[in-house]
Parts: C-alpha cells; structure tokens; sequence
C-alpha cells in the first residue's frame, strides 16, 4: 500500500488550540532571513504539518495521534484498516487553511461537544478529489471533486472519509 504522506516529520501548531503532540515549528529559513526575530518565531508557528506515518516525540504515532491532534473539535474515528492521514495547515488571519488526505476517517462532533468548547466558526470544505460524506441537523449528502461543503461548527456534524484530498478553510463566524 502506497502511504498518504511523503513528509516523515510531524511539524507546526496544534490545531485543537493546546499541544498533546509537542509539535515543533516549521523552518524555512531562507525565507526568514528578511525577517525580524519577532516576526520569523510567528512565521514558524503559523504551519502545521502532520502525518499519521511518523511517531510524535510524545512516541504516539498513527491513529492516537491523529485522535488526539483533533480532539478539542471532533471525536475521530477509524472507519477501517486503510486509515492514514496527512495535513498540512496554515494560518491565514483569523482563519486556517488545511489540505488533508484522508483514508478511513470520520470526524464526530456531537451536540455535547459543540455545547462543551463553543466554537464560532465555519468550515468550507472543497473535495478535490475522492469523496466526503457530510452529515449535519439538515440532512447529509456526499461531496465529490469540485464540490464545496459548508458547515457551521457551532452546530453538531460529521464528515466521513473513504479516501479523499479535501481543502478546508475554517472562518470565524464573526
């Protein structure tokens, strides 16, 4: 079986706004020559990359991981023995863009969650390729490539993953 990933590190910021994973910040530095002290410490903290592939420095690797990083959002789930997960992930503003390649991955986010952490945000999530089935109060359908699904996280949902590459822009509401 071919891997998701190609990167074998595990580098960034935490998605869930807390750090279960010790993750580190990205270097780039070239880039970041030009750049303040201030300003190239900020650069690094704004991209994340992941892979379900590589160990954390914490010695979790695979689905615990992957489980873990997204814990503070949604409840993941492995839907079968193909699971694997990449994402890369950029802080744009007050906004994150997230391209992930998802196998045998769903992601719960219950009522009680959504009344746990108040999160005030939207999704927009672009299939690329592969499908995503989304389920929110409204009803459910299934994204295939070119399609966008927008959800409003302050409300109970769940997308599912046989295999797909989705970009997920995620927006305050306000």
């Amino acid at each position: 079986m071919s891997r998701i990933a190609t990167e074998r590190r595990c580098l960034g910021l935490n998605l869930a706004s807390r750090d279960p994973l010790a993750l580190k910040a990205t270097t780039d530095r070239l880039a970041e020559r030009s750049m303040s002290e201030t300003r190239a410490v900020g650069r690094r903290a704004m991209r994340l990359q992941f892979s379900t592939d590589v160990a954390t420095r914490a010695g979790q690797c695979g689905f615990e991981a992957y489980h873990d990083l997204y814990a503070t959002a949604a409840d993941a789930v492995r839907l079968d023995e193909s699971f694997a997960v990449a994402v890369t992930a950029e802080r744009l503003g007050g906004m994150i863009l997230f391209d992930r390649q998802m196998r045998g991955i769903a992601h719960v986010r219950p009522h009680r969650r959504v009344q746990r952490n108040g999160f005030d945000h939207f999704t927009a999530q672009i299939v690329l390729d592969g499908n995503l089935a989304v389920g929110t109060p409204e009803g459910s359908r299934i994204a295939g490539p070119g399609e966008c699904a927008l959800i409003d996280m302050s409300r109970p949902m769940e997308t599912r993953a046989s295999r797909a590459r989705v970009m997920t822009l995620s927006a305050p509401a306000t």
